[in-house]
């Protein structure tokens, strides 16, 4: 099997570009390395990896040739200023990577979409629930479903993940559980914006293998990404971060409230994929492990 990943020198990317490879696939990862080339220095000496640089919007056809699946995992950089300008070059960008792999028969395009599209919602959600838009993120995210959804020339996979955490080659330090961990190791504090909010979170190794399984098992379509048992309020993650971290952590819970609320309904995928989720109590550990 040969894999395109754009934006795959990231934090999901370096995941599914060294599950890929340990499978002995070939890859390409084409990536601006706008957050650097930690995450993809140590596949550089291995034969069926290739790396390009560039930005998404110049990516050269050539790269399609002989490419069973592309992963579109690349993002806009969102700046205030001209953030709807942005999203609709991602989106035309998009749609001209479509376009190519249609010429260049390519078999399978994988974009990965977000739970954030259901925005605040009090009741369980499902792939047939209402969107609910509460940010410039998840408004990327479905607009970019809304593109590809009902193309038919290729076989269109729209997963909608749960929110990520874990370590990975590129640390990100800006997810929930993963900024938490960070803040209660570095400065001995934990602060937390809607303490009763809920939200399904996912291991990040256990996103890129179940990504991977998808495609083998051809779940074509809207798929949520994550686990029943995996919705979770922020205030049961900070005490399980507190039980992991061990000693005295602070903890400040902010009057202000996240606009994002939702539980996430997931039997559609553990339906079809029997897998053995990550439990916080091991995620977090292997995260404490990793930054200390």
């Amino acid at each position: 099997m040969k894999y395109l990943i754009i934006g795959g020198a990231g934090y999901l990317g370096t995941h599914l570009t060294d599950i890929c490879l340990q499978n002995n696939d070939t890859v390409i990862v084409y990536d601006s390395l706008f957050q650097g080339a930690l995450g993809i220095d140590k596949f550089k000496s291995i034969s069926n990896f290739r790396f390009v640089r560039g930005e998404v919007e110049n990516i050269d056809s050539k790269l399609f040739n002989g490419v069973d699946v592309v992963l579109y995992l690349a993002s806009p950089r969102l700046e205030t200023n001209n953030t709807s300008l942005n999203i609709n070059t991602y989106l035309s960008t998009l749609s001209k990577v479509y376009d190519i792999s249609v010429e260049k028969k390519v078999k399978k395009i994988l974009f990965p979409s977000t739970c954030s599209v259901y925005g605040f919602n009090e009741k369980i959600v499902n792939e047939d629930s209402p969107i609910n838009i509460t940010s410039t993120y998840a408004e990327l995210k479905y607009k970019s479903e809304l593109v590809l959804k009902d193309k038919n020339k290729i076989q269109i996979y729209l997963p909608r993940i749960s929110t990520l955490y874990g370590e990975s080659s590129l640390f990100r330090a800006d997810l929930i559980i993963n900024n938490m961990i960070k803040t209660s190791l570095d400065e001995n504090i934990i602060r937390v914006y809607g303490k009763d909010m809920w939200r399904p979170n996912l291991y990040v190794r256990d996103a890129a293998k179940i990504l991977l399984s998808i495609l083998d098992k051809e779940l074509a379509g809207i798929i949520n990404v994550g686990s029943n048992d995996l919705n979770i309020t922020k205030k049961d993650i900070v005490d399980t971060i507190i039980d992991s971290v061990g000693g005295s952590v602070l903890v400040s819970y902010s009057s202000t409230n996240d606009n994002r609320s939702y539980r996430v309904n997931f039997d559609k995928l553990q339906n079809e994929i029997g897998f053995y989720y990550t439990t916080y109590r091991s995620g977090i550990e292997n995260t404490i492990l990793f930054l200390k």
